[in-house]
């Protein structure tokens, strides 16, 4: 079974995929446009692979069972053998998608084949999860090196070269400490996630293989874990990979000019936790920025792990690219962000404040503390923070990718 299940997916959902717009979903309660996942999950709906609940809800951060799960992945890579099952009286309500995964090979191999009818309601692990998406795509999962994850030994041994191969696409990867929590379940909001990352690579791929029949080429993610990149450029401050990177060239440090730097920037959107000062309410949102087009994965994938890590850093302000005649700094190059810069205040050895009002990780929500989620993500793709990258200066809000 070399591409999994793909040869039995039909190119009127691949089509459907490709063309689908993401729902408004109105009728959802809990689910805005500023939530993290609201493209995904509408784009979800609008295929009709995921649905709300009975009370009127999306529950996007409710947990996804293992039912909900192989439900998601019936609809969407093998329909026929879902919709020709038949629910028997008496059992669980997503009977029929565990039948099909059955049918379909998919619950095959590992250690996750203990689910069975009567643990359908049970809430399905990252571990679990990935390795049928996997399934899904590839069978068994093409060979990958060991990534660079704290507890990836202790994954059973059936599961780890399905995470592997994850951490290669760009599935699903680790958490800022360099974990992968395996058993951790998933939200619905997650699963849904994991799924469209699974038809976008599949997509392709099938569309090819019915038009040339050749061999399945992994498409390439918008995501890279830190773990996965070269560790030069993983290294703080700079160094000859980095410009490499950035400017196509070892000996290239900066623009030379403010036309060439835009030509080499973009936007990207990121998940971020708004705080409401007056309730303490955190609700999710996104912001909008600008970067060199180099460093935009970088920043979705640390931006969703500082999203996703328990802290739920709030986020009001993040400012990018930005051009000033004369300026060395790393603004101009579009290698650096600002973070809620009125509460991590810039601040000379004399006591002189550049920019900002002050710093107080732990009094004041809005600044960075030294050992939080922000820190520990930024420095483990390669990006030095203005807290502590020089001996005198500090600029708290500062992070940048050349250390400057």
């Amino acid at each position: 079974m070399k591409n999994g299940v793909l040869r039995g997916v039909g190119l009127l959902i691949l089509a459907a995929w490709l063309i689908a717009s993401p729902a408004r979903a109105a009728g959802w309660t809990d689910l805005t446009e500023e939530h993290w996942a609201y493209e995904t999950m509408a784009r979800a709906e609008a295929l009709g692979v995921l649905g709300g609940l009975p009370d009127g809800t999306m529950a996007p951060e409710g947990t996804l069972s293992w039912g909900e799960y192989l439900t998601m992945l019936a609809r969407t890579f093998y329909p026929e053998q879902y919709g020709s099952g038949e629910r028997l009286p008496g059992t669980h309500w997503a009977f029929p998608a565990y039948e099909a995964a059955l049918s379909a090979g998919v619950l095959c191999g590992g250690d996750f084949v203990t689910v069975n009818g009567a643990t359908l309601g049970e809430p399905v692990t990252r571990r679990d999860a990935v390795t049928l998406a996997l399934r899904v795509l590839e069978g068994e999962p093409l060979p990958a090196a060991e990534p660079a994850v704290a507890d990836f030994q202790q994954l059973p041994a059936s599961y780890q070269a399905f995470v592997a191969r994850s951490y290669v696409l760009g599935l699903m990867t680790g958490y800022p400490d360099g974990t992968f929590r395996g058993s951790a379940v998933l939200s619905r909001a997650q699963g849904a996630t994991l799924l469209l990352r699974t038809l976008d690579l599949s997509s392709g791929a099938v569309l090819e293989q019915e038009t040339a029949e050749k061999d399945l080429a992994p498409a390439q993610t918008q995501t890279d874990s830190a773990q996965a990149l070269p560790v030069e450029l993983r290294t703080l401050g700079e160094n000859g990979a980095k410009r490499e990177r950035l400017f196509g060239s070892a000996e290239k440090r900066r623009f030379t000019d403010q036309a060439e730097a835009r030509t080499n920037m973009t936007e990207v959107t990121v998940p971020v936790w708004r705080l409401n000062e007056s309730t303490g309410e955190k609700t999710a949102g996104e912001v909008t920025f600008m970067i060199h087009k180099a460093l935009a994965a970088d920043m979705t994938e640390i931006f969703t792990e500082i999203f996703n890590d328990p802290e739920q850093f709030p986020v009001k302000d993040i400012g990018g690219f930005r051009w000033t005649d004369g300026a060395k700094g790393e603004h101009n190059c579009g290698t650096a962000i600002d973070i809620n810069w009125n509460e991590n205040y810039q601040v000379y050895p004399n006591g002189t404040v550049g920019a900002g009002a002050y710093w107080r990780p732990g009094k004041d929500p809005w600044s960075i503390p030294a050992e939080g989620s922000v820190v520990r993500s930024f420095k483990a793709h390669g990006y030095s923070w203005g807290g502590d990258a020089w001996p005198t200066n500090k600029d708290y809000m500062h992070f940048s990718y050349m250390g400057v």
